[in-house]
């Protein structure tokens, strides 16, 4: 995976100088995948279509970080916390 793009000092992301040069290095380098900031998406209609074919898109499949979070504690052992004892009588 390639990540594209960067960010200044005071934190403003720079889009991609020459995407569709950079595209063709990340993918002569061996690239599978590219990560592009938001910035760039206005160029994106610019590059010729064969140099986006390279890359497959992700759109329609969910992030593999995107798994449903686990609750830390089991099933209703949380519903009575305000009411517990203190103390352990």
């Amino acid at each position: 995976m390639v990540v594209l793009g960067s960010m200044s000092l005071g934190g403003n992301i720079i889009p991609v100088e020459n995407l569709a040069e950079s595209l063709q290095v990340a993918h002569d380098a061996g690239a599978k995948r590219v990560l592009l900031p938001m910035a760039s998406v206005n160029d994106i209609p610019t590059i010729p279509g064969e140099r986006i074919a390279l890359f497959p898109s992700n759109a329609n499949r969910p992030s593999p970080m995107a798994r449903p979070r686990r609750s830390c504690c089991p099933e209703g052992s949380r519903s009575n916390w305000p009411n517990r004892p203190v103390g352990g009588n």
